[in-house]
């Protein structure tokens, strides 16, 4: 039975240690994070809190010329 009470203490300090390692990792992955993409949003020029929009859509028709002829859709009754 004491075998089964220091198994489980060894249990919950190893997860109590690792989830204050979690926080110190996870705090420096986000500030270094944070960091990045700062230095991006200042390298296209943009000022923090500034909304860029990139309009990537084509005013152009992307149907090959060779397809075949427009036929009007009538219906039949």
């Amino acid at each position: 039975m004491l075998s089964f009470f220091k198994f489980i203490l060894i249990v919950f300090l190893v997860l109590t240690v690792l989830g204050w390692i979690g926080r110190i990792f996870l705090r420096i992955y986000l500030t270094r994070l944070a960091r990045r993409m700062q230095q991006q949003s200042e390298d296209k020029g943009q000022k923090v809190g500034e909304t860029y929009i990139k309009d990537i859509t084509s005013k152009e028709k992307k149907v090959d010329k060779n397809v075949g002829d427009y036929i009007d859709f009538e219906e039949v009754k």
